[in-house]
């Protein structure tokens, strides 16, 4: 019961023995001396670039390796039943160091300094203490100080940063100055209880603290990287939140009655404001958005749901730009397609009767809302009015539509049982293989005939294996409850519309979404190569929302498989396309010997195309015979994402269950790295819709094209 309690008091020199006199003060990067004190120079974006790209590829490099070793430890933990077959002992999963440790070899990461880390900007988020590691944020993988050892006749250190993330009782976030408790005492329970003193010497864990005084002592700038939690992943995510000097150090009486050592942390002059969630909560890229938050909270909202009631979750639009900015606009208006009363599915043609019902009833409106925006001299014709709502208005579509010269095709399982009950006329159908055994037994071959190098197309959190796999297609799973049917499943995310400042909408998400997440689906109408040509002749602005639908700029994947006959169609098509050297990697590969690393595996060979037209009860001569899909008219939340040179989706074409046809395969958008939540989600277009609007006198456009080559799939939106 008794407690010694001790008076506040300042650690002294003598604390720190003669390590301080021996030091000498290295220099810090990022900062320069004024008045005496060091305050943050301005980052040079330009002169940092080389390094930001570093980090960033450092980033991709470890969230794709993260998914493929966790993958792997999952797999031997199962195997194994968690108990380590050499030692015995309980295994332990920690895919995360694994992945540094593959990185470190391969030469990926960042170099550790003392003052700004390089190539890591204010409020950059990491995925964990490994990918801090890697990019010379925070080296440590358990501590919360860090420290390097300078020159001089000791072996004493300096404190470098430390990372704010609750593991201590004591511990309290002010943002801009707060005090931060030392190291040591702590049970390591992961309850944060204190049960011994803390120290300052150069023994075990007090030597951090006595590089924290150090630090002080000598002016050294802090990098302060704050935790944030996150539940749902069941781990901590990390925010490097700038520099902070260690303006002053004691002594006081802890929480729980021990000693424990206190460090003013100020935030140094010439950064930009503290913006981290562990710290307060704005609605700014990077931070989560509460669970509980609802459409009507938002500001600036518009409508409450784009989806209008047909996805899981839904999809509001806001618009908090006044109508006095030059990029102001009215709000696009979804409609509902009403299912036909036959009960077939919705055609195109329903696609055009639901347009041009809404413009009928919202067309006196419209008009009205014209006339008020004009001045008294102008005319607004009806045909100006239609015009504009055949701008605004589409047709809000889950699932893509077909126009009737697009063939439906038949589920593969009835099309196999189908075709043995042909071959055996006698045979019962109750003996045919069922139809959860037909899919378990077709996907893996039909995954690795789509470019998987894994048994599975996504690991066991949902994430797309394709990241590490860069192949065309992937087949899901039948059962919706299965993890391997991601897609069929329909978007989990809880997605935003939002009005953008030169770039029309855009689409942003409430939380953090992780490397390899499924995003969404772009839908829309799925046409004829005719069809398609017909609709771009007829209206210059067709051509916005197509894509031709294949693999790698494929359309007609019949010209794989015969590529030297139709060698000109595929250069044409293919940037960079040789057909001989495409020949020679396909028979290299076949024989299963080494492939150059530059060749691309994007473009399957004759025989795995063969493969999977046949599966999915494709001819020959019907693989000659390509279809495009347009999202103008009609479609999901995806023809809102913009692009980017930069993206951080990726395009991965999916075969579910229903449909094995590779020709018309889903076009999905999957998360290419860790993005921040409220940050803007955005895919390559391709370089022929950045030539189409370059060429053209379209100034907001421009603004949204990005540079040719996706992460995984290259299709081409503007495509014609």
């Amino acid at each position: 019961e008794k407690r010694v309690l001790f008076s506040k008091q300042l650690i002294t020199d003598s604390l720190l023995g003669s390590a301080v006199d021996t030091m000498k003060k290295p220099l810090v990067r990022g900062c320069k001396a004024e008045n005496g004190r060091l305050v943050c120079l301005p980052v040079d974006a330009e002169a940092e670039k080389e390094d930001i790209d570093m980090v960033t590829s450092i980033q991709e490099q470890y969230d794709t390796e993260l998914a493929l070793q966790t993958e792997i430890e999952e797999k031997r933990y199962a195997k194994y039943g968690g108990v380590d077959p050499t030692t015995g002992k309980r295994m332990s999963k920690r895919p995360d160091l694994t992945t540094r440790t593959v990185l470190t070899e391969r030469g990926a990461f960042m170099s550790k300094v003392i003052g700004a880390p390089r190539g890591v900007p204010h409020g950059k988020s990491f995925v964990s203490r490994a990918c801090l590691a890697l990019c010379g944020a925070h080296t440590p993988p358990i501590a919360g100080i860090d420290t390097m050892a300078l020159q001089g006749k000791t072996k004493a250190a300096v404190a470098v940063s430390i990372v704010m993330a609750g593991g201590y009782e004591d511990d309290a976030d002010a943002a801009d100055v707060f005090p931060y408790t030392g190291a040591g005492g702590n049970d390591l329970l992961h309850t944060s209880r204190q049960i011994y003193d803390q120290r300052v010497d150069a023994k075990s864990d007090a030597r951090a603290n006595a590089a924290m005084a150090a630090s002080c002592e000598l002016g050294i700038p802090i990098r302060v990287i704050r935790g944030n939690s996150n539940n749902e992943r069941k781990r901590d995510d990390y925010c490097y939140d700038g520099l902070y000097r260690v303006a002053g150090c004691w002594f006081e009486v802890g929480f729980s009655g021990y000693r424990v050592v206190k460090f003013r942390m100020e935030r140094m002059e010439g950064q930009p404001a503290t913006t981290s969630a562990s710290v307060h909560f704005k609605q700014k890229a990077g931070q989560t958005l509460r669970k509980d938050t609802k459409a009507t909270d938002r500001p600036g909202l518009v409508l409450a749901d784009i989806t209008m009631g047909l996805g899981k979750i839904p999809i509001p639009v806001v618009n908090t730009l006044d109508k006095s900015n030059r990029y102001w606009a009215p709000t696009m208006i979804p409609v509902k397609l009403v299912p036909r009363k036959d009960g077939m599915p919705n055609t195109v043609d329903d696609i055009s009767k639901a347009i041009d019902e809404k413009i009928d009833a919202v067309f006196s409106k419209e008009k009205t809302r014209m006339l008020e925006g004009a001045s008294k001299s102008d005319v607004v014709s009806d045909e100006e009015v239609r015009e504009s709502l055949r701008r605004r208005i589409f047709v809000y579509l889950a699932d893509s539509v077909r126009s009737e010269s697009v063939p439906v095709p038949k589920p593969p399982y009835e099309r196999a049982r189908d075709e043995f009950l042909a071959r055996n006329p006698d045979r019962d159908a109750s003996k045919f293989v069922d139809a959860k055994a037909f899919h378990d037994n077709k996907l893996k071959d039909m995954n690795v005939l789509g470019g998987m190098n894994t048994d599975v197309p996504y690991s066991i959190r949902r994430t797309s294996a394709s990241m590490f796999a860069s192949c065309m297609f992937i087949y899901e799973s039948l059962h919706e409850q299965s993890e391997q049917a991601v897609v069929r499943n329909g978007p989990t995310k809880r997605l935003e519309v939002y009005r953008t400042e030169g770039k029309g909408w855009g689409v942003r998400c409430w939380d953090q979404i992780e490397a390899g997440d499924f995003v969404c689906e772009f839908t829309g109408e799925i046409l004829s190569n005719d069809e398609a040509a017909t609709r771009c002749k007829a209206n210059d602005h067709a051509n916005e929302y197509m894509f031709e639908l294949g693999s790698s700029g494929v359309n007609k994947l019949g010209c794989l498989l015969d590529p030297m006959k139709h060698r000109g169609e595929l250069e044409e098509n293919v940037d960079g396309f040789d057909a001989e050297r495409y020949l020679a990697r396909c028979e290299a590969e076949e024989k299963g010997e080494e492939i150059d690393e530059d060749d691309d595996r994007q473009i399957a060979s004759p025989s795995a195309i063969r493969a999977m037209l046949k599966a999915g009860g494709v001819s020959n001569d019907e693989a000659m015979t390509g279809f495009e899909l347009d999202g103008l008219r009609g479609g999901s939340v995806a023809r809102l994402i913009n692009t980017s040179k930069e993206p951080n989706l990726f395009i991965q074409m999916v075969c579910t269950s229903e449909n094995w046809d590779i020709r018309q395969a889903r076009l999905c958008l999957f998360a290419m790295k860790q993005i921040p939540a409220m940050t803007e989600l955005t895919y390559d277009y391709g370089t022929l819709y950045q030539t189409r609007f370059e060429e053209g006198d379209a100034e907001e456009e421009i603004k949204r094209v990005g540079a040719s080559g996706g992460y995984v799939q290259t299709l081409q939106r503007g495509s014609r």
